[in-house]
Parts: C-alpha cells; sequence; structure tokens
C-alpha cells in the first residue's frame, strides 16, 4: 500500500500548477510528501504528468529526482559511457556512486 494518497497528491498540485509552489528536486519532493520513492505513491502515479515535466526516477531505486541535476545518463559516447551502470539508463546521484561511479 502507497503511503502518498491521490488526495494528498490533488493538494498540493492545486499550488503547484497555479505557480505558487515549486516542486523540482528530491528534497522539494521529500519536504512536501515525507517521501521521493515511487513506490510510496499510488499505482498510475506519473511524476512528470502529476508534479514536474523536470522529475524523473531512478532507474535502480525509483526515487523522484530532478532529470537534469540528480541524475547520471548513460550515453552513447566514450565520454558519457559509464560501464558501472550496466543496463541502466539513469541512476540517481546516490546510486552511481554505490555502482561504482565516480
Amino acid at each position: 500500500m502507497s503511503r502518498v494518497t491521490w488526495k494528498k497528491i490533488k493538494k498540493v498540485q492545486k499550488p503547484l500548477w497555479n505557480l505558487e509552489l515549486e516542486i523540482n528536486d528530491r528534497s522539494d519532493v521529500e519536504s512536501e510528501f515525507g517521501t521521493a520513492y515511487l513506490n510510496d505513491f499510488p499505482k498510475g502515479f506519473d511524476v512528470k504528468e502529476d508534479l514536474h515535466e523536470d522529475l524523473n526516477t531512478c532507474d535502480k531505486c525509483e526515487v523522484i529526482v530532478n532529470t537534469w541535476n540528480e541524475l547520471t545518463w548513460q550515453g552513447d559516447c566514450v565520454d558519457s559511457y559509464h560501464k558501472c551502470m550496466g543496463d541502466y539508463d539513469a541512476v540517481c546521484d546516490t546510486c552511481f556512486v554505490e555502482l561504482g561511479g565516480e
């Protein structure tokens, strides 16, 4: 069972979409919901559609983070390819370090 309810999400969406509230990264999600792990949100919840288009989830631990600042992406070229990431396309900073990234 999820810890975050649709009722709580709807309560946050109104000020968020009226630009009275910003949820741009993991700390903002944790501040508003008490958790940033996708598995604590209800089934059918889509972080990009229901909160903010700049949010995404780590492929390894499923924490909600900022796409541009809090994820390491697996690239196709030598400078952006990370062997330690294996089959993951994007991992949060914590998981990247755990996987052996620098």
